[in-house]
């Protein structure tokens, strides 16, 4: 299952189109997964970064990232993505004025 094809499952369209307006490849973004599922799990994490460089708000790239760490034995990395990715969703079920009050 390529990595637009899963998203697509998932109903990320949101996540499809930003990556198409980006300008990232079909090609690009079918590796996304592929490498995982294949134990690239080093060449994964390249591009999951890259996933969040050019959307740092990208919870389930953090999250699967942390995932390839932690295949990889790079327990603190995963830990670090892991609560970066529990970050990104309460900020999308808390309303943003309480977020600030909360952040402080």
């Amino acid at each position: 299952m390529t990595a637009l094809m899963y998203a697509t499952q998932r109903g990320d369209e949101d996540i499809v189109n930003f990556l198409k307006e980006k300008g990232i490849k079909k090609e690009e973004i079918e590796f996304w997964l592929a490498y995982y599922e294949i134990d690239e799990h080093q060449k994964s994490i390249e591009d999951y970064t890259k996933a969040i460089e050019l959307n740092p708000q990208y919870a389930a790239a953090c999250n699967n990232r942390g995932v390839a760490h932690d295949e990889l034995g790079k327990y603190q990395e995963a830990v670090d993505d892991y609560y970066q990715t529990g970050i990104l969703y309460l900020k999308k079920i808390i309303k943003p004025g309480l977020w600030n009050v909360l952040a402080r």
